[in-house]
């Protein structure tokens, strides 16, 4: 069975300009859904997130919360959906160390909660935020931030590492891990 990530691939190779979301009128395709799934998974790569992090994501329905979905399962890290909804620090707090989060994706509109929460949670190293209205800091980090890592080493495209290296079949899984 393939993966989410490959099934992105093999959507934006045969249909890339065919669309493959549609937000607020907006339509995003394939090739820019991988391609900002690349660029975050990278830059999520160069902020150390590994395979079996996990990675919070408190975001609104969009396609911000698509790209980022993708890129963690990209790196082999675990993306953690998390209601928006919940808002009280306390409450993110032990969300957060539950799933011990690397990083949340997340929008300025729930930047007062999380960073309540991350003061609680020390797993917790940066807040993503895709439309950043305030100066950032130490923790809180704009999306682009993301994007722009990726490509700091001048290339034009991701370096192929910021590929899912993840076999479809569970005898090939079981293999790699031994290896």
């Amino acid at each position: 069975m393939p993966t989410l990530n490959a099934l992105l691939d093999r959507a934006a190779q045969e249909g890339g300009e065919k669309t493959a979301l549609v937000f607020d009128g907006r339509e995003i395709s394939f090739h820019d859904l991988r391609r900002d799934a690349l660029q975050i998974a990278e830059g999520l790569r160069r902020a150390g997130v590994v395979k079996g992090d996990r990675v919070a994501i408190v975001h609104r329905n969009g396609p911000e919360f698509v790209a980022a979905y993708f890129a963690a399962n990209r790196l082999g890290a675990i993306a953690v959906p998390i209601n928006f909804m919940v808002q009280k620090p306390d409450e993110l707090a032990y969300m957060l160390n539950d799933c011990a989060a690397k990083g949340v994706f997340t929008q300025s509109e729930f930047l007062k909660g999380l960073s309540g929460a991350a003061e609680k949670a020390p797993s917790v190293k940066a807040l993503w935020v895709s439309d950043l209205k305030v100066p950032p800091s130490a923790l809180v980090r704009p999306l682009d931030d993301l994007r722009a890592a990726a490509f700091a080493d001048g290339g034009a495209t991701p370096p192929s590492r910021a590929t899912s290296r993840r076999s479809s079949t569970p005898r090939a899984r079981r293999a790699s891990r031994r290896a």
